[in-house]
């Protein structure tokens, strides 16, 4: 399946989980095997990540500081009637990475599954949150598998909050790199640009763009919800 440019992405949410790992792949291509149900993984030590990657990872830890986050929800103004508008009231930030335990994301050549890198990510901009005194809620801390419902409910189980969701993206074509959000609902959009924005702040940085998408963890949120695909080359599917 080829990477998505616009409109509303069918990933397939609601299918079983059998037919869902060779259709819900518009973020990144994974093994058929391969699970969305997006979990994920507890970084360790000596774990064999390549430089490059660390580079990046604390590149994008650096970028989704708290003061971005506070810039990014005071803009998400668009009121939507399946979304709670909390973008000037939120309390609570939901830090979401993807993948984990049995599922492991997408394959690399070189390095541990994505559901590694994804944790750490989600680790390191929960920590900056932390340090500035703002709530956080983490859908997984450690390597284990969390099925899409149960982070669906974590994210609206709070009374104020924004959701964010970290993945690895990857594409067939040679040397595509860079970051792209995905939203679903209007109340949302604000959200999304300005995480992508802030993203495009990075050295070198391309701008994969924003797009709606119909994922489960954000179509079914009631917060301002967003979901970041950060593309690496050594991703392979």
């Amino acid at each position: 399946m080829r990477l998505p440019v616009a409109g509303i992405v069918d990933a397939g949410a609601d299918l079983p989980d059998r037919d869902r790992r060779s259709r819900l792949q518009p973020f990144y291509w994974c093994h058929p095997r391969d699970r969305l149900d997006q979990t994920h993984s507890k970084i360790l030590p000596k774990s064999g990540i390549p430089a490059i990657c660390f580079r990046m990872l604390r590149l994008i830890g650096s970028a989704l500081t708290i003061g971005s986050l506070i810039f990014i929800v005071a803009c998400a103004t668009t009121p939507n009637a399946a979304v709670k508008n909390t973008t000037k009231t939120f309390t609570t930030v939901v830090v979401d990475a993807g993948h984990g335990g049995k599922d492991n994301g997408a394959y690399r050549r070189y390095g541990p599954p994505e559901k590694m890198a994804t944790l750490d990510v989600a680790q390191r901009l929960e920590r900056k949150l932390r340090e500035s005194q703002i709530n956080t809620i983490m859908t997984r801390s450690s390597d284990v598998f969390i099925p899409l419902n149960d982070r669906v409910a974590i994210e609206n189980a709070q009374k104020s909050a924004i959701f964010v969701s970290i993945h690895f993206n990857d594409s067939r074509r040679r040397g595509i790199r860079g970051f792209e959000t995905y939203y679903h609902s209007s109340a949302s959009f604000d959200l999304a640009n300005q995480i992508q924005s802030k993203l495009m702040t990075i050295l070198h940085s391309a701008n994969r763009g924003i797009h709606t998408a119909n994922f489960r963890v954000l179509r079914l949120a009631t917060c301002p919800a967003a979901l970041v695909g950060i593309f690496e080359q050594s991703l392979r599917g």
